[in-house]
């Protein structure tokens, strides 16, 4: 398991904790900062930056993870004055979904968000190395930069082709099953709701259960009994995702948009404040 040390503008470190637990990344120590909105240069006001500095030489760790979701701008000068690899939020999110996706559908998905989410970072990165900021960035020159944004523009490209095959085939699936008279029932919620546990005990059949965020990433469906009804389990929501990271799963939640039924599941264990906070996120 990897060491991290954890950057907060927010008291509630719960969720964010809770996300380095399932990525396998241990928090060793919190440098928090009572501000009303992340600065805009590196997140962290100037002095707090430099004592993260000297915290850092003396308790080395493998990364620092940011409670909050880093502009390309901040990401860069955040890495470039720390000397330590920094995760966002969004970051951390992904790392989870590289370690939990199966199937090629769920991989490629991933593997689309990713891109998206490096694009920008890369255009930071490329901007300053130009502007003198990161002499030992991209020392090959332009040609392989330009190179490397073309060869990641036809990924992107070649895996939306494979992904609008694979929605026409979940098109064709889903037209079959309600001809044979079948109807759709999705579980939905926020991560680590108890969907699956719900699922396992209303068809009796064994699916994946785990006490972790986003166990599920893909789609399972099975059949309640004897009955005409298809229950679906899919993956869970989480506040606050950018947009780009929901149109990169638009053929896992399109069995959310089609169900004849969703029902929306909560933990009802959590405090009230939780869970209706968390269902305004779903909702959203």
């Amino acid at each position: 398991m990897r060491t991290g040390a954890l950057i907060s503008l927010d008291r509630d470190t719960t969720e964010i904790e809770e996300l380095c637990r399932s990525a396998d990344l241990e928090i060793l120590y919190v440098v928090m900062q009572r501000r009303s909105r992340p600065d805009q240069t590196c997140f962290l006001g100037r002095g707090r930056f430099n004592d993260l500095k000297e915290l850092l030489a003396e308790r080395p760790v493998d990364a620092v993870v940011i409670n909050g979701e880093l502009k390309p701008s901040q990401h860069f000068n955040l890495e470039n004055g720390l000397k330590a690899e920094c995760l966002d939020r969004i970051a951390v999110v992904l790392d989870i979904f590289t370690s939990r996706a199966e199937g090629r559908e769920s991989k490629l998905q991933v593997e689309l968000a990713r891109l998206r989410y490096q694009v920008p970072l890369m255009r930071e990165w490329v901007h300053s190395a130009k502007a003198g900021e990161h002499p030992g960035f991209l020392g090959g020159g332009e040609y392989q930069v330009d190179v490397y944004y073309n060869i990641i523009r036809r990924r992107i490209a070649q895996i939306e082709d494979e992904l609008r095959s694979l929605a026409r085939d979940g098109d064709l699936r889903r037209g079959v099953r309600r001809y044979k008279g079948f109807r759709t029932v999705c579980l939905a919620g926020y991560t680590n709701a108890g969907k699956s546990s719900l699922m396992r005990r209303l068809t009796g059949e064994e699916v994946l259960v785990a006490d972790r965020m986003f166990s599920t990433l893909g789609t399972t469906t099975r059949r309640v009994g004897s009955s005409k009804i298809l229950l679906t389990d899919t993956v869970g929501f989480l506040k606050d995702l950018p947009h780009f990271m929901i149109e990169s799963f638009r053929n896992t939640l399109q069995d959310v948009f089609t169900a004849d039924l969703v029902v929306l599941v909560v933990d009802s264990s959590e405090p009230m404040f939780n869970v209706s906070s968390k269902v305004l996120a779903v909702q959203e």
